[in-house]
């Protein structure tokens, strides 16, 4: 169940609550919807930087790692 605190909160949380539900193993199934519809499971942002062992003392460092990795990413992608 999810609890909204305020309506603007439903539309800043639907698309991770739609990934989570997405990326979900259904006990029945097996497997995610995301697996029954693509085949495949995407990866969250959070595991691409789960092997990334940083030790963040504030949000403001957080916020400066979570912006080098994009970085590191998008500069991968444009040499793939």
């Amino acid at each position: 169940m999810l609890l909204f605190l305020s309506p603007g909160d439903c539309v800043d949380l639907s698309p991770s609550a739609e990934f989570s539900y997405s990326s979900a193993v259904s006990e029945d199934l097996g497997m995610s919807p995301f697996e029954l519809d693509l085949g495949w499971c995407p990866r969250s942002l959070l595991y691409l930087l789960s092997g990334i062992r940083v030790s963040i003392e504030s949000v403001e460092e957080f916020k400066a790692a979570l912006q080098e990795s994009i970085k590191d990413v998008q500069y991968s992608y444009k040499l793939s």
